[in-house]
């Protein structure tokens, strides 16, 4: 099973991709990150408000998914954008909530605006996604059951990698 998370980070005009994959255990399989694709002027006027989309999703992602030789299982983002990618059903935005925990891990029910609360831990809060493909909500709390020996939530934290990339975004 392989997570990759993706952020980007904006460097005055431009855009850079940040991924980290990591397996069922948390353990990073591949990291990768693009130099800031430079944005012509032109492309501004052009794209006008679409412009940021366009190089998440047509630039920073397809080069992303050249250069890797593995399967990824599920896409974490923290920004929506990335849930219009078209080349790939499993894109996950996730994120931290304050709700009262569900009363076990691999738990999920459905909240308003085509978002899930998912029990990802033994105890802690919930986390708040929505699926590009919501029919996959099951199999992806599913994941995380603690019914299960091998689930996911008894080596990791499912946000604990973007940690690591906020971090990694402080020193390249």
């Amino acid at each position: 099973m392989i997570f990759t998370y993706i952020i980007t980070q904006k460097i005055k005009e431009n855009i850079r991709g940040i991924f980290l994959s990591v397996n069922e255990k948390g353990i990073p399989v591949d990291f990768k990150y693009t130099e800031a694709v430079e944005v012509e002027k032109y492309q501004k006027y052009i794209f006008g408000d679409t412009l940021d989309k366009y190089l998440k999703l047509n630039v920073l992602l397809d080069k992303y998914f050249k250069t890797i030789d593995f399967n990824i299982d599920y896409i974490l983002v923290r920004d929506e954008d990335f849930l219009e990618y078209e080349d790939f059903d499993n894109v996950v935005w996730i994120s931290g909530t304050d709700e009262e925990p569900l009363e076990s891990a691999g738990e999920y029910r459905e909240i308003p605006g085509d978002n899930f609360l998912v029990q990802h831990s033994f105890s802690g809060n919930p986390t708040k996604v929505r699926l590009k493909n919501t029919d996959l909500i099951k199999s992806f709390a599913e994941k995380f059951s603690q019914d299960k020996p091998h689930a996911i939530s008894h080596h990791f934290d499912i946000l604990e990698p973007f940690k690591r990339l906020d971090k990694v975004i402080e020193v390249i």
